[in-house]
């Protein structure tokens, strides 16, 4: 079980849902102490997602628990589910983000060709907590996190050569186009 102390000296959780109550208890520890939670692949009743700051829900994920929805129902149901960040990630298709109140926004993935796709939404959530430890606006820390997973993406094993912020950087500069969806960030 969650120790509350450690919980309390974060600045940021990632938390996985597959902990059950335990990771009820850190969610709720967090959020309550006004710490960001950032989670991923949990269903819309789940308690972790009312106390969640951003959830990132993978494709694979999505369609395994809803083959024959409509993906616009289901995102709405995620929104209406958390006063957080919904976040569902498409592979090489970019994806979707959000908030309550709020346009569905896109986001382009960072066209790369992959040698490993292992990690690469660990990476993803990776780049959602960096952003929240820079206060970053939704736009840019979807925009870094889609650049940190690209780039793992690049490597074997991806697990293994995370990129560090200037090299990630540098990837977005490398890339950066007028293609890119708007609200996007291109770093110069």
């Amino acid at each position: 079980m969650p120790v509350e102390d450690d919980v309390r000296r974060s600045r940021v959780v990632c938390l996985d849902p597959f902990f059950g109550n335990a990771s009820n208890r850190v969610a709720e520890m967090a959020h309550d102490a006004g710490i960001p939670v950032v989670t991923v692949d949990c269903l819309p009743h789940e308690p972790l997602l009312g106390h969640a700051s951003a959830l990132v829900v993978s494709g694979s994920y999505l369609r395994a628990k809803f083959p024959d929805r409509p993906m616009e129902g289901v995102f709405q149901e995620y929104l209406q589910a958390t006063g957080g960040l919904v976040i569902f990630t498409l592979g090489e298709n970019g994806g979707w983000y959000g908030r309550p109140g709020t346009e569905r926004r896109t986001f382009d993935a960072y066209p790369v060709t992959a040698v490993d796709t292992t990690c690469a939404g660990d990476s993803f959530r990776a780049g959602i907590v960096f952003g929240f430890l820079q206060g970053w606006d939704d736009a840019r820390l979807v925009d870094f996190a889609a650049a940190v997973a690209g780039l793992v993406c690049t490597r074997t094993p991806g697990a293994l050569n995370a990129p560090g912020y200037e090299e990630t950087l540098e990837f977005m500069r490398s890339r950066c186009s007028p293609h890119r969806s708007a609200g996007q960030y291109c770093l110069t």
